[in-house]
């Protein structure tokens, strides 16, 4: 089972602890913007870009930037502002012409770097990020970014080995343990993973993150016992860390507990529903991609079926269909749960579901195989159509379709991919093509 292991420090956080001394650096500058109000302004926009206003601090930096339109300091700011208001387009602008001002400034190069990653240009974005890595090679924040734009790019072992040097320049490097996991799971060295977080928990015991993330690899390691001890000891730290719940239900489940396993599961899920539908988002995705409170839902409904529960487990399945039809392991327990309950006709039309909807899995598979392995592009497409016409709600499929599509500027391709970010799991990477799109 795969696992999806998250950073405890954000690029955002980064680029703000970066950031945080002000970048008021030429005197000449402050100098000219002493002479009115406009130094007060500033400060006025860093509150309202604190306070998550990101819209407003920008209407304000851009009357700043018009009274002086030579503050490097002033077009960085602007340049932030969008980022942080989901313009990159108008922040790239802004970030060159700071950069062009002021090209001895990192934080811009960095910000200017984020900019072209989140418009679909991910090997600009790279090569940005590691000119500044080769200006300072110990500097913790280039090579951060660098690190989580190779992750995301598919080039995990390139930011091992980024990482792998930014830690033995600075063992402390606040992040970079956790990054570094990341890398080594999505390069599939998942023990390599554990024993690098296993490092950065002897340093930080009391970082809750950090011990969910080990027990989630040593649960995907089938290490339960060991696994349910981190679990545990997040949970201490933070009780209303729902994946770590979630974890250590299949922890206990796969050491035998079955019953502890059904409790924490329940556990998660009572947790989730208080919450309400803003924290019962998706902010935590299981390893096949569903949010967390999804996927508890999926897997206490399948131990409560061995544990001939059968009554029990049958409304938690029907709530996971309503919200991922395309679920196949809960739509075929659905149906061999009804057919053991004696409701032969419903478990039928459950089980001819799954049947269509493993067709379209294995075209959806083959299509992706012929698109990335042989480069038979035509042949992948004609699968993944084939597949979308057995399950049209089908938002891998759709991905990959629109990335055919989009890589020869097909107009179609807007609306697969449109159709795909409705996916948790594809959302980043379909809106950075259809940034991408958008910019051609």
């Amino acid at each position: 089972m795969s696992v999806r292991i998250s950073a405890s420090l954000s690029l955002a956080a980064a680029l703000a602890a970066a950031a945080a001394p002000s970048p008021l650096a030429p005197a000449a500058t402050q100098s000219a913007m002493a002479s009115d109000d406009s130094q007060a302004r500033f400060q006025r926009a860093q509150e309202l870009m604190a306070a998550g206003r990101a819209q407003d601090a920008a209407a304000l930096l851009e009357e700043l930037v018009q009274a002086h339109p030579e503050a490097a300091p002033l077009r960085f700011a602007l340049g932030q502002a969008y980022l942080s208001s989901g313009e990159p387009r108008r922040a790239e602008a802004e970030l060159r012409r700071a950069l062009a001002l002021q090209p001895d400034y990192a934080p811009i190069r960095l910000a200017l770097s984020q900019s072209l990653s989140e418009l679909g240009r991910q090997s600009e974005a790279i090569e940005i990020a590691r000119a500044a890595v080769a200006e300072d090679p110990a500097a913790v924040v280039p090579a951060l970014q660098l690190a989580r734009l190779q992750i995301e790019a598919g080039q995990p072992q390139e930011a091992a080995a980024v990482l792998q040097a930014l830690l033995q320049a600075k063992p402390e490097a606040p992040g970079a343990r956790a990054l570094l996991a990341s890398a080594q799971t999505e390069a599939g060295d998942l023990r390599g993973a554990a024993e690098t977080l296993e490092q950065a928990v002897r340093r930080h015991p009391e970082a809750a993150g950090l011990q969910a993330n080990l027990g989630m690899l040593r649960y995907a390691l089938h290490q339960p016992d060991r696994a349910a001890e981190a679990l545990r000891r997040a949970l201490e730290l933070e009780p209303g860390r729902a994946i770590a719940r979630f974890y250590l239900g299949l922890s206990l489940a796969e050491s035998g507990d079955r019953a502890g396993g059904i409790a924490e599961l329940q556990s998660t899920i009572t947790e989730l529903e208080q919450r309400g539908a803003a924290e019962a988002a998706p902010r935590w995705l299981s390893p096949e991609g569903y949010p967390i409170a999804v996927a508890a839902r999926a897997a206490l409904g399948a131990l409560l079926i061995e544990s001939d529960r059968i009554e029990a487990a049958l409304p938690h399945l029907e709530w996971v269909l309503e919200r991922a039809p395309q679920h196949l392991a809960v739509r075929y327990q659905l149906g061999q749960a009804l057919l053991r309950g004696g409701r032969a006709t419903e478990a039928r039309a459950h089980l001819e579901i799954y049947q269509r909807l493993n067709q379209a899995r294995e075209l959806y598979e083959l299509g992706r195989q012929l698109a990335t392995e042989s480069g038979d592009l035509a042949r992948a497409e004609a699968a993944l159509r084939r597949a979308l016409e057995l399950a049209p709600d089908h938002a891998a499929a759709h991905f990959e379709l629109g990335r055919i599509l989009a890589a020869r500027r097909d107009a179609a391709a807007r609306r697969h991919l449109e159709l795909a970010r409705d996916n948790p799991a594809l959302r980043e990477a379909a809106e950075r093509l259809l940034r991408e799109l958008s910019g051609s």
